[in-house]
């Protein structure tokens, strides 16, 4: 029998660019830090005091208040936002939301569905099932774990994520 590795392929480099990127903000500080980086991905430099473009206008609103942030950017919250603007015919059914994957009735699950953290965006923080016989229950806990042991935000100036308490959405 082939033995799975311990974490995800790919799951290591993550958390050590992370990690780097992490320091490299701390010495840095947050504004230069978002500039390099702004430099680095679209080729200009930002105008974050005066900003023109969609995407200077992302970069510059890390720096201003904006109370609305955490709701807006939890996976679980943001539904009933959602819910109160379009009405709640637009939005996936849940089959689970909490802290705990030991809680959640694995055999209740559909054979597809989609697991993910509602305090973070990005590969670490989701799980595409496609096939849930493939996938055993011990496996899945320790799918759940993984995302709600991970954290969002400081490598990219995104505050409001330290306020989002970590949830697991189970939904299809």
């Amino acid at each position: 029998m082939r033995r799975r590795p311990a974490i995800a392929p790919g799951a290591l480099e993550r958390r050590l660019k992370g990690w780097m990127k992490r320091g490299y903000r701390a010495v840095l500080g947050p504004r230069l830090y978002e500039r390099l980086e702004f430099r680095r991905h679209l080729g200009f430099w930002p105008d974050l005091r005066h900003p023109k473009t969609f995407n200077e206008r992302v970069s510059a609103r890390k720096f201003q208040p904006f109370p609305g942030a955490p709701v807006l950017a939890d996976k679980f919250a943001v539904r009933d936002y959602v819910s109160s603007r379009l009405g709640p015919g637009v939005l996936t059914h849940l089959y689970y939301v909490g802290r705990s994957p030991e809680d959640i009735v694995f055999e209740g699950l559909p054979a597809r569905f989609v697991v993910k953290g509602t305090h973070g965006s990005g590969p670490d923080f989701r799980a595409f099932v496609r096939d849930r016989s493939s996938l055993s229950r011990r496996q899945f806990v320790s799918l759940g774990r993984n995302i709600l042991r991970r954290r969002c935000g400081a490598e990219v100036n995104e505050w409001w994520y330290r306020q989002i308490p970590p949830n697991l959405l189970g939904q299809k």
